[in-house]
């Protein structure tokens, strides 16, 4: 008899062994014996991997390799138990770029003056030698019309723009592409800090937030902000898991999103003193780190630092511009509650779940700035970040959330300076979906590949829906195409400019510049440079004769035709093409015009009329006054004597505006000051002086600035004055012109 020793082999768990698996055996046989043996290799799911046959003799052993050859569905499941989450992530921002890119053109179906500026801003950086329009050398912050409010998305459109020239789709596409870092930093956040196993849920659960789906396909600087604050809590949060490195990240993070949109310079410092504050005693174990770090951050306020010394008044002028309450008249408690109401407004679920909280152009039709079906989610991620408190990795995001409505609540809610709070609670809402996946699948030992899977396929097609929803039905969700709405036109009307120009080139093309805001900035990016295409409205030919023949071709919007058409100023209104509104409605038209035989004396009889005033009597601070003005077309003239600053009055035509004041006794005045707009203006002032027989005259010139302000005028002196007498001009504007006055007071 003899025996047989043998090894038993089992296929180890490791998917990357160090060594091929191997198998030894011994043979003890009888003398001239011969042993024939089978050995059949198997994975742990049953799939063969080798089979070999051999024949062993008297006291032989052998040793045999079984390559890791596996089935096709082993070596699949191998792959995806170390590869799948990240064969998801790349998915995920895969189609976060498909997304984002399609149709940029198409969907918004604006072209906002604030997206162009970002381009122009940087081409004239170049062209000035690295020099902004008020001489620095690589300025801080970059002037968009009447306020300093453009910084590093103008530095981030510089190089595209001088290799690849000005085109929308390249302005709103690098734009697009830079946030993409926001769902990535989600992702590895996830990852990274949660230990999550669908770390593409995150950035999945971002793409799908209508508010963001917006926003990330324009250039405006709001969407560079919330991508560098994503970055700021990424970094953050690898900082708290011990990674010092982390601070240095969310310092340069939060440095660029303060430098990006003037709202997240406070969410950024409110954040930081958040951060500060609840996680003191890790900071104070950290403490020769993050004085390093407070050094990073003190080097990149340097710019800040410059900024101020050189324009130090301009803070105060960006809260006028935006017309925050800050510097509104009233007491501090006032504004304190203001600032309350408009922060609770900020949290409020109802602002962010229900659709219409926004303007039309801020959003998606029938869809709330966050996904109405994930409020269980963000709702479950805020109350487990709650519950979980104490532990820092869900407090950070939670602070996030407490930070986010800060910098709106300074001025009043609206979703481009709230985009912020999108980050946060894409991220609790994906920790939610997880912990209750979890907890399910704990439960009825369900889960799996094959869930996550199937989460990941609904999320990427609802992302799909939101392009195909925002490029087909997008351009009619909105009826209201023209200033107060969505501003429609500004590829189309230029382009059509354009084409007429290219094709007559002794034409004069005039567009008018009345449905959109900063018509001459979008001209500027849309035409040739230089180009002969004039803004002016059809107001200009209706208020005073100008040149005029068949070589004109006028694009004005429907209003203005049929200002054209009532004026009976106009023999000929020769319709030579249109543009249609997405709806289908003529949105620009295309016209020939010519005057009437007349218009000469119709203009000549409008003049005498325009400056012909009217009368009132007045009772002002309780004296009654005998008042002539000029003809107005907006407000009334008790409006600049009732000490409202909400209330104005507006000339017709008249430039200048004449207000000829009698009182009715004599009244000792030192001066006159007057609310007016913030155009360039002339005021004139003469008075009639009791006992005097001469004319008391004075003048004061005021130029620019973007907000309506008081224009105080000294007459040195106190006078008893029977009548006065101003003449305000907006030296701006030519003659017709509309000239407004919010109020006049006697000091």
């Amino acid at each position: 008899m003899g025996g047989c020793g043998y090894n038993h082999f089992k296929m180890p768990t490791d998917p990357h062994p160090s060594e091929p698996p191997h198998l030894r055996l011994r043979a003890d046989l009888p003398a001239g014996a011969r042993l024939r043996v089978t050995v059949e290799g198997r994975a742990a799911d049953g799939t063969p991997l080798q089979r070999q046959s051999l024949a062993l003799g008297d006291s032989q052993a052998i040793e045999l390799e079984l390559p890791v050859q596996a089935g096709w569905r082993s070596r699949l499941s191998r792959a995806w138990q170390a590869h799948g989450a990240a064969w998801l992530l790349a998915g995920a921002l895969a189609v976060y770029l498909v997304t984002r890119l399609a149709a940029l053109a198409d969907y918004p179906i604006f072209f906002f003056t604030d997206e162009a500026n970002q381009t122009l801003l940087a081409l004239d950086l170049w062209r000035d030698g690295l020099r902004g329009a008020d001489g620095v050398f690589l300025p801080t912050f970059f002037n968009n019309v009447y306020q300093y409010n453009l910084g590093v998305s103008v530095y981030l459109q510089l190089i595209p723009s001088l290799l690849f020239g000005r085109s929308i789709e390249l302005t709103r596409g690098v734009a697009a592409l830079a946030t993409l870092l926001a769902p990535l930093w989600l992702a590895l956040a996830a990852r990274q800090t949660y230990r999550s196993a669908a770390p593409w849920l995150a950035a999945l659960l971002l793409s799908v937030t209508p508010a963001w789906f917006l926003h990330s396909r324009t250039a405006f600087e709001t969407s560079l902000a919330v991508t560098c604050y994503a970055g700021l809590l990424y970094f953050y949060l690898r900082y708290r898991g011990g990674q010092a490195w982390g601070l240095y990240g969310a310092v340069v993070c939060g440095a660029l999103a303060f430098y990006s949109y003037s709202p997240a310079q406070v969410v950024v410092l409110v954040t930081a003193l958040l951060f500060g504050v609840t996680d003191w005693r890790y900071h104070w174990q950290q403490r020769a780190l993050v004085l390093r770090a407070l050094g990073l951050g003190l080097l990149c306020g340097l710019p800040y630092l410059r900024f101020w010394i050189q324009h130090p008044g301009e803070n105060l002028n960006h809260l006028l511009q935006i017309d925050s309450y800050l510097v509104q008249p009233g007491p501090w408690t006032d504004k304190l509650a203001a600032f309350g109401r408009e922060y609770l407004r900020g949290l409020n679920p109802a602002y962010w779940y229900a659709p219409f909280q926004d303007a039309a152009r801020h959003t998606m039709d029938g869809f709330g700035n966050l996904l109405a079906f994930t409020f269980p989610l963000g709702l479950g991620g805020v109350a487990l970040a709650a519950w979980r408190v104490r532990r820092w990795e869900y407090r950070v995001p939670l602070l996030a959330v407490l930070a986010a409505p800060s910098g709106a609540a300074l001025v009043g809610i609206g979703i481009t300076r709230l985009l912020f709070m999108v980050v946060p609670m894409a991220l609790l809402a994906a920790l939610a979906t997880e912990e209750l996946g979890g907890r399910l699948a704990r439960r009825w030992k369900t889960g799996g590949p094959a869930w996550g899977v199937a989460l990941w396929i609904g999320l990427v097609g609802f992302n799909l829906y939101l392009l195909g929803a925002a490029l087909v039905n997008g351009p009619t969700w909105s009826a209201d195409y023209g200033l107060g709405g969505m501003q429609y036109g500004a590829r189309q009307v230029f382009g059509a400019a354009l084409d007429y120009q290219q094709a007559h080139p002794d034409a004069t093309v005039v567009v008018s510049p009345t449905w959109t805001n900063g018509t001459d900035v979008v001209a500027r990016f849309l035409l040739p440079d230089p180009s002969l295409v004039q803004l002016d409205s059809i107001d200009h030919w209706l208020n005073e004769k100008q040149p005029l023949d068949d070589n004109m071709l006028f694009i004005l919007p429907p209003e203005e035709l049929e200002r054209a058409q009532d004026s009976g100023k106009f023999s000929r209104i020769q319709e030579v093409g249109s543009l249609p509104w997405p709806d289908g409605r003529p949105g620009f038209y295309l016209l020939h015009l010519a005057y009437v035989p007349d218009i000469d004396r119709i203009m000549a009889a409008e003049l005498r009329d325009r400056y012909e005033l009217e009368s009132a009597h007045l009772v002002v601070e309780g004296q009654p006054l005998l008042v002539q003005y000029s003809r107005l077309d907006m407000g009334a003239i008790q409006n600049v004597f009732d000490g409202d600053l909400a209330t104005f009055a507006r000339t017709s035509a008249a430039n200048p505006m004449v207000l000829q004041i009698e009182f009715p006794a004599p009244r000792r005045l030192t001066g006159v000051t007057l609310q007016i707009g913030g155009a360039a203006s002339i005021l004139d002032v003469s008075a009639e002086v009791e006992g005097e027989s001469q004319t008391y005259m004075w003048r004061r010139q005021v130029g620019d600035v973007p907000m309506p302000r008081p224009l105080n005028l000294d007459f040195e002196g106190e006078l008893p004055i029977r009548r006065l007498e101003l003449r305000l001009k907006n030296t701006r504007d030519g003659e017709p012109a509309h000239v407004h006055l919010w109020e006049v007071t006697f000091p």
